[in-house]
């Protein structure tokens, strides 16, 4: 994948690959790859969880918290879903 020039707007690059992985998919084992999307999407529950019960105050912030733990989930199970293709 080409280097992601980030003085565009989206960065060039990107899009080419919407993953955006430096590894090859095949070398990791589907396992890991699971279980970094467990672990993803236990973050992003409890991320979501403690947004719901912050005070009134804290609720950007907590909620700022909860959309990046979704988008690492999302991430996470992106990677899952291209480990799993190179195998099939």
């Amino acid at each position: 994948m080409p280097a992601t020039r980030t003085d565009t707007f989206p960065a060039v690059g990107l899009l080419d690959d919407p993953v955006g992985l430096s590894f090859e998919p095949a070398a990791v084992r589907v396992v890991d790859l699971f279980d970094a999307w467990v672990f993803a999407a236990r973050d992003a529950e409890n991320a979501l969880a403690a947004w719901s019960v912050s005070p009134r105050g804290d609720r950007a912030d907590a909620f700022a918290v909860y959309r990046a733990a979704a988008e690492r989930e999302e991430r996470a199970a992106a990677v899952l879903r291209v480990g799993v293709a190179a195998r099939l």
